[in-house]
């Protein structure tokens, strides 16, 4: 690639960082760079993701099979090292989304139980106040399973940049 310095050298990746619940997942990508000297450089792997996504490039060879898994592993672990606070700020902003969800659906339940106790006859109103106490009931359990966290890594592309 025209853009990048010659004393970038090592390995470029991609990966998706995810954070899974029972029914969602959300997800980022994150570039990584591991540099042949051992050091991982956020910047530079950034600076690489643009000039990937601005300027023409070529691939010259495949990373031979002999070196792969190690290779994969360096990658891994700077994945893991610099996708933790991602992972971290994912998992609060779904946190912060199932409060805002707790405290609209509370405000819900408790708005239609007062409406349930103005109106109707009293077997009526006690079969309805039952049906929402059991609607409400399945709510929470739901609600707290959202509350229960995964983290997903997985590696899109490594690159060799000499």
């Amino acid at each position: 690639m025209k853009g990048i310095p010659a004393t970038i050298q090592g390995f470029w990746s991609l990966w998706q960082i995810g954070m899974l619940t029972s029914i969602q997942r959300r997800q980022r990508v994150l570039p990584v760079f591991v540099h042949d000297d051992g050091r991982n450089l956020q910047p530079t792997a950034r600076f690489v993701w643009d000039e990937l996504n601005t300027n023409p490039w070529r691939l010259d060879e495949a990373i031979p099979p002999a070196d792969a898994a190690e290779v994969f592993g360096r990658c891994e672990y700077a994945a893991h090292e610099q996708g933790r606070e991602v992972y971290l700020q994912l998992r609060q902003k779904h946190l912060n989304h199932l409060q805002w969800e707790w405290e609209k659906t509370t405000y819900s339940f408790l708005a239609r139980r007062k409406l349930l106790l103005s109106i109707g006859l009293p077997e009526v109103r006690n079969h309805r106040l039952r049906q929402l106490v059991t609607e409400e009931d399945a709510w929470k359990q739901n609600h707290e399973k959202q509350k229960q966290t995964l983290p997903d890594l997985a590696s899109i592309v490594i690159l060799r940049i000499n």
